[in-house]
């Protein structure tokens, strides 16, 4: 996973399996994220597989990012898709079905 700076802000490029293993890497990560001021994107077009933890935790980096006022995107694979749909969150998360 990486973080990379653009003129646009942040961007977290997601690994393709995002599950509990991953869950302390990708938490602080986000929460260097968090600390800047640029917004974030979050790119999960290869993610296959991501559960529920992954998918609170992205959620709740969202709402920090509304909380701040600062920009957060999702950009989603089907199978990414798809978990924020089982949780009622694709609305919250800017994702289309």
């Amino acid at each position: 996973m990486d973080l990379t700076t653009t003129d646009s802000g942040l961007t977290l490029v997601l690994p393709d399996v995002v599950d509990a293993y991953l869950l302390a890497e990708l938490k602080d990560i986000l929460v260097q994220a968090l600390a800047d001021d640029k917004a974030i994107t979050i790119d999960g077009t290869q993610v296959t597989k991501i559960d529920g933890l992954g998918c609170q935790l992205l959620a709740a980096a969202r709402k920090t990012c509304d909380e701040q006022e600062k920009g957060f995107v999702t950009q989603a694979s089907e199978a990414m898709t798809l978990a924020f749909t089982a949780l009622a969150l694709t609305d919250f998360m800017g994702l289309e079905t």
